[in-house]
């Protein structure tokens, strides 16, 4: 992929020098999460009110 002359500088050069591990650690999550499709975590929710004024009824 050509690209101009001046992208290439020390923080492209080494974003490309990184991607390679960057590329691994994503595959070896995605094996690591083969059960997370089957599991919900449940969140605690305490509040239960509604803090949206468009829905607070007063149409004008």
């Amino acid at each position: 992929m050509p690209l101009p002359k001046k992208f290439f500088t020390h923080y492209f050069i080494t974003a490309m020098k990184a991607l390679p591990r960057v590329l691994a650690i994503m595959v070896a999550i995605m094996f690591r999460l083969k059960g997370a499709n089957k599991t919900f975590i449940h969140t605690k929710h305490t509040k239960t009110g509604i803090d949206n004024p468009l829905l607070d009824g007063t149409a004008s």
